[in-house]
């Protein structure tokens, strides 16, 4: 390998961690490492090492001179013009998600930072996000516009003061940008007069607004969450959990969590905020780093493009909290995984309100003593990365023994990277996309961010779980999922579901990561997901993995057959995948249909590949008008479903939602229903209070897509009455 070949695929975070690991292991220091007792001990032999000090410094050196790292005008005004060129083909979407680049990278007091909230507030007019449009005028504005480019503002503004019924704020706006013109010289007013005409006439248009109508508030609220009202009493002997509930301690099972008494489906168990979280690197500029709410016109940090907010109040309480210390770092936490929470932890920690609560995480299991050599060494160096990059690149700590205080820091590092190996929490949301094949709605459950619930924690591990996770921004809401009688254990899901995973797969995971051996009820049975078998033609009895007879008829299997009878199915279904894709969908059709009968015949009735089959039927239909035959594809996979994840799984919801986009359009295709649509309808509906219950439980009442779940069965089922 050429050296700048080397170099390259060293910026790699885990590459320069195993080439470091590899060189630390010949030289016999993985094992002085382990031989440490303390942590502070372990980080400081890291610290001391030169060719491991040495080796850090030059990565972080790499690093911070990534582009990306840092704000450059240059790029703030690639990204806006680019959005000038959307707004000119009527791409608003586009437009918005460049205008929101354009602010992350550029330099806080500059012309591009005033031009970008200029012209995302254009766009967000254009939108009618009338709210968060005035806010990036005042934002605009506040930063030292030119006069003549304030009057456009302004008149911008008082247009969306008048769409919120504001028409007293309205005319107080646009009577300013008159004043401000009265200053201007005559180039400015000649500049001017366009827009001084434009505001002219809103003025006039208010006087007649105002006099016809009364001044309302505005109902648009699209920056305001109210926090869910829930049906929860907390016990005062176990912070954050219900008074349904307790921890008590077994020499068993250690910590647990057991049923005080009858718990129904769907009660609430615990209601926690994180000790701390942090967004993934991929989500990092859709939610908020300080409250994690999904942000669509987010408020970046003045000083890094990595960082994104809300509002400004969340970015000020980040920037002194924590931010202060990451800001300019961020790249780093992103590039090295765990340690980023750990770091948040760490800092929170240090804060004199945190002290009871980061005692409750101090306290949780680390499992660093069962730990390999290589993974202590791989955390140690971790953990010492950070180190050397508060060292370096900040102040933290600065003043007498600083070097004593950075390595106990370390040592505190080390010990969270341990404990979130097998205590981090992801926080989750639900994106929803619509097909354009289908004209369907497709929702899927997406990770957004890690965190720490203390409380939480305290659940052990079933690979069939009791309980179901919810989230209001970070808030965490975890509901009972089964009906539970005074005494159940109530269980997590670390990861690994008998429903998903089997028996060998899941026990492999939980070693490696838990460190501990698995013996819940799936586990003892060794279940796991028959869905993923492949089936006898003559019996349809599940056949066992490489055996040529079938245990239940004793027939003998052709293994070279039943290999190309799948490989021809999978055939059929990549090509139909591409037919599709290119709108060729009667084509695509027919090879799905051939797809899906070899797998019927070949694997059980509730084999993902036959769910997927049916899936890209029912698009199909869709798009070709022929619901009633999407609807019964979609139907077949509900069953199917069930049968999987069980009567409240979430999957099943998702696929309610899918059945009833189908049947608006069934409905919106005829005037009038035959009797066979009505049936149709009826049954769609029956099924979306079904799901309407599912959803509540996984998405929570306060979720936007439980709220257009509802609004789309309310207005199925008003429709079919009025219908009768």
């Amino acid at each position: 390998m050429e050296n700048s070949d080397k170099s390259e695929s060293l910026d790699d975070w885990q590459n320069f961690l195993d080439h470091i690991s590899s060189k630390a292991d010949k030289t016999g220091i993985i094992d002085e490492v382990q031989k440490r007792q303390s942590l502070q001990d372990k980080i400081q032999f890291c610290y001391d090492t030169d060719f491991i000090y040495d080796a850090l410094k030059e990565w972080l050196h790499r690093c911070l001179q990534r582009p990306i790292v840092a704000k450059k005008s240059s790029v703030a005004e690639k990204f806006r013009l680019k959005g000038n060129a959307c707004i000119k083909s009527s791409d608003n979407v586009t437009a918005l998600r460049c205008y929101n680049r354009s602010l992350f990278y550029a330099p806080k007091d500059s012309d591009e930072l005033r031009s970008a909230y200029g012209n995302r507030s254009y766009i967000l007019m254009e939108m009618k996000h009338y709210s968060e449009c005035i806010k990036d005028i005042d934002r605009a504005i506040m930063k030292n516009q030119p006069a003549l480019r304030q009057i456009k503002l302004l008149a911008r503004k008082g247009q969306a003061l008048m769409a919120l019924t504001k028409y007293s704020e309205a005319k107080e706006t646009l009577e300013k940008a008159i004043s401000l013109s009265n200053n201007f010289s005559d180039d400015s007013k000649r500049k001017s007069q366009k827009v001084l005409a434009e505001i002219k006439s809103l003025l006039k248009e208010i006087s007649t607004e105002y006099k016809e109508n009364q001044e309302v508030s505005s109902v648009e609220n699209d920056s305001v969450r109210k926090e869910p009202t829930l049906n929860f009493v907390e016990n005062p002997n176990f912070r954050s959990a219900s008074k349904a509930i307790s921890l008590v301690r077994s020499a068993a099972k250690g910590r647990h969590v057991i049923a005080n008494g009858d718990i129904k489906f769907g009660d609430v168990l615990f209601v926690e905020r994180p000790f701390a979280f942090v967004v993934l690197p991929e989500m990092s500029d859709k939610y908020c780093s300080y409250c994690c709410k999904a942000v669509y016109v987010p408020v970046p940090c003045e000083n890094c493009p990595l960082a994104c907010f809300c509002n400004e109040s969340c970015r000020n309480s980040a920037q002194e909290t924590f931010h202060k210390w990451e800001c300019g770092g961020l790249e780093v936490c992103y590039s090295t995984g765990i340690i980023h929470l750990a770091l948040r932890v760490a800092l929170l920690g240090m804060l004199d309100e945190n002290k009871e609560k980061y005692k409750e995480v101090s306290d949780l299991v680390s499992h660093l003593d069962e730990s390999s050599g290589t993974d202590i060494f791989n955390y140690a160096v971790t953990a010492t990365l950070l180190i050397v990059y508060f060292e370096e690149y900040t102040k933290l700590f600065e003043g007498p023994q600083r070097r004593k205080r950075l390595l106990n820091f370390g040592g505190i590092l080390l010990l969270h990277i341990s404990q979130l190996i097998c205590n981090g929490h992801a926080i989750t949301d639900i994106e929803s996309q619509f097909d354009s094949v289908s004209h369907l709605l497709i929702e899927d459950q997406v990770r957004v961010a890690t965190a720490i619930y203390p409380a939480a924690s305290m659940m052990n591990h079933s690979c069939d779980p009791s309980i179901v996770n919810s989230f209001f921004e970070s808030l965490l809401i975890v509901r009972s999922s089964k009906n539970l009688k005074k005494g159940d254990e109530v269980y997590n899901c670390y990861g690994p579901m008998v429903q998903k995973m089997n028996y060998e797969e899941r026990q492999e995971l939980l070693r490696s990561q838990y460190m501990f051996v698995c013996d819940c009820e799936g586990c003892d049975k060794k279940m796991g997901p028959v869905s993923d078998s492949i089936i006898c033609h003559y019996c349809s009895a599940q056949l066992l993995f490489g055996s040529k007879l079938c245990n239940n008829c004793s027939k003998k299997v052709n293994i070279e057959v039943l290999k190309s009878e799948l490989d021809t199915a999978r055939d059929y279904f990549e090509e139909g995948r591409k037919l599709m894709g290119t709108g060729k969908f009667s084509d695509a059709y027919d090879l799905f249909k051939k797809s899906l009968a070899k797998y019927l015949k070949h694997c059980h009735k509730n084999h993902q590949k036959n769910l997927q089959c049916r899936d890209s039927l029912a698009r199909i239909c869709a798009n070709l008008g022929r619901e009633e035959e999407a609807y019964e594809y979609i139907i077949q996979n509900i069953v199917c479903i069930e049968d999987i994840y069980g009567e409240g799984a979430v999957e099943l919801g998702q696929e309610i939602l899918k059945l009833l986009t189908v049947a608006t359009n069934i409905y919106n295709k005829n005037e009038k229903q035959s009797s066979k649509n009505r049936k149709i309808l009826e049954h769609c509906i029956k099924l979306g209070h079904r799901g309407k219950l599912i959803l509540e439980l996984s998405y929570g009442a306060w979720h936007p897509r439980y709220k257009d779940f509802c609004k789309h069965l309310d207005y199925l089922s008003l429709a079919i009455m009025c219908n009768i």
